[in-house]
């Protein structure tokens, strides 16, 4: 119970960390693109690889601090659930022979 309570606390912030990144940027940059979006995607990707280096590598974080931060942090950073259910439902709603064309 211990270990689902990190990830469920990680997973909180890091949602309102998205948050954040995607409301800052959609204000300083335009709607035009979604940089926020690409922001959390490539910090948050390379946040994943660093905790696990230092985790399984270095053995500088303990298993806990692992789970903390890439499962709970870093999977609520990251929107890879909100873009998937995007693809998909815009491949619901392409044309024939068009499904999975379009990512946006």
């Amino acid at each position: 119970m211990g270990r689902l309570l990190l990830v469920a606390a990680g997973g909180a912030l890091g949602s309102a960390l998205r948050y954040m990144v995607a409301t800052a940027a959609l204000g300083w940059l335009g709607p035009a693109f979604p940089w926020g979006t690409l922001a959390v995607n490539l910090v948050g990707s390379f946040l994943i690889g660093l905790v696990q280096q230092l985790a399984t590598e270095a053995f500088v974080l303990g298993e806990e601090t692992r789970l903390f931060l890439t499962t709970g942090v870093m999977g609520g950073l990251r929107p890879t659930r909100r873009s998937a259910t995007r693809r998909c439902g815009s491949s619901r709603r392409a044309p024939p022979g068009r499904a999975g064309s379009t990512w946006w």
